[in-house]
């Protein structure tokens, strides 16, 4: 629920306050703990975000409507993208500018970007019933994410072991 009396936000916009916060934090982390149990605690992070995504009811999205996500993503300017393939079984996206990158370059934290930002956008998939296939990103330094969706095989039937 949002409050009327605030100003609304875009993603980036919440994600861009998010983040001045929890860079600092995460740096003196590492200092204290080291670079490497720090990361490896993100990346499990990003596992059990793709975990619970995955025992989470699957509301079965058509990937001809990945556009209107990566639109609300793109609030503002935040991301260029080019919509390549949208269909009912399968939609292909390519990121070509990406804010999100050049605020955790703005903030140091290029390194952060691809568990903080990026890690996320699997377990979105996984939650709508598609499969996200991504070889690049922006954050990482390519050129373009590639992101590749399909409708995921189980989308929309019954868990495992329950069909009747």
């Amino acid at each position: 629920m949002t409050d009327p009396e605030l100003p609304q936000m875009t993603p980036y916009q919440r994600l861009a306050i998010q983040m001045e916060a929890v860079v600092p934090l995460i740096r003196d982390l590492e200092r204290v703990l080291g670079a490497a149990v720090v990361r490896d605690a993100l990346d499990e992070r990003v596992r059990l975000q793709i975990a619970d995504a995955e025992g989470a009811a699957k509301a079965a999205m058509s990937p001809e409507v990945v556009g209107a996500g990566f639109a609300s993503f793109a609030e503002g300017g935040a991301l260029a993208y080019e919509v390549r393939e949208s269909g009912p079984e399968r939609a292909a996206v390519d990121v070509t500018s990406c804010a999100y990158a050049r605020m955790m370059e703005r903030l140091g934290a290029r390194d952060l970007g691809p568990a903080l930002v990026c890690g996320g956008d699997y377990a979105m998939a996984i939650r709508g019933g598609l499969e996200l296939v991504r070889t690049q990103t922006c954050m990482e330094g390519a050129s373009h994410c590639d992101f590749r969706y399909a409708r995921h095989p189980r989308a929309g039937k019954a868990p495992e072991g329950t069909e009747r």
